[in-house]
């Protein structure tokens, strides 16, 4: 003989079992915040210099002087838009920035021209002389001209160490986004223990774009760009994962039996 349920009062026996059944499985909701929480600790890593392993980022260049571009790449601007730029960049670093006038080349030009100097020494002349233009300073061509990529990121922008942003934003960090079945989210995200209850899919983390070039070379390695692995899976993060979609179970499990 079968055995059967029946309510006098309270709540529906077999109602019961199905909400523990349903409350026990893993969630499109679960999977979203599981990736939403693997998005910050691999920010909350890089801007610790450190990759998916824990270890530290290879430091950054000491090679120079370099002359950096300050401003959107790619973008046709002018050298009073150039300098501006950099300008703006120094003021909000609280750092001064002045400009290399371009009249003292000329003149350089006129003096070594009125001197006689050989044509093909008038190159390293000019050079040496458009070289004046101090750390920090910025050239005739709207450019900001650094010791090396390592002293404008520590020393110009005052960064602790390896963190991979760029100094404009957004950066190539921002970019990184969830995908799954329904829509996308980037940023902080906090998803309720009863959203999107239907059974999960597939969800993605990733860089899209433009962008995903540049984290590809920063991940891979690229020319004289070391191997700074920041984006991926690395020692503890199954687990991490694991043990917060359990977590979520363990709370709707709670919550159910509770009502």
């Amino acid at each position: 003989m079968p055995i059967t349920f029946q309510a006098v009062g309270g709540r529906d026996p077999e109602k019961v079992v199905v909400d523990l059944i349903e409350n026990a499985l893993p969630t499109q909701g679960d999977l979203v915040s599981a990736a939403a929480q693997q998005r910050t600790r691999i920010l909350q890593r890089t801007e610790a210099g450190l990759d998916v392993n824990g270890s530290p980022f290879p430091p950054y260049s000491t090679t120079g002087p370099i002359y950096i571009d300050i401003g959107r790449k790619g973008a046709q601007r002018t050298t009073k838009q150039k300098i501006s730029a950099v300008q703006r960049l120094a003021k909000k670093v609280g750092r001064p920035a002045k400009v290399f006038k371009p009249n003292r080349i000329d003149k350089a030009r006129k003096r070594v021209a009125r001197l006689g100097q050989k044509r093909e020494r008038k190159p390293a002349r000019l050079r040496k002389i458009a070289g004046v233009t101090p750390i920090g300073g910025i050239t005739p061509g709207g450019l900001l001209k650094a010791a090396s990529y390592a002293w404008f990121k520590i020393g110009f922008l005052g960064r602790r160490g390896v963190d991979l942003l760029g100094h404009r934003a957004p950066h190539m960090l921002h970019a990184l986004v969830m995908r799954f079945a329904g829509g996308q989210r980037s940023g902080a995200v906090r998803v309720p223990l009863n959203a999107m209850k239907q059974l999960p899919g597939e969800v993605q983390l990733g860089f899209y774009g433009a962008e995903a070039r540049i984290a590809i070379a920063h991940n891979q390695g690229r020319g004289s760009l070391p191997r700074r692995r920041f984006f991926g899976f690395g020692q503890g993060d199954t687990k991490f994962l694991a043990d917060h979609i359990m977590g979520r179970i363990r709370q709707r499990l709670r919550r159910s039996r509770a009502a």
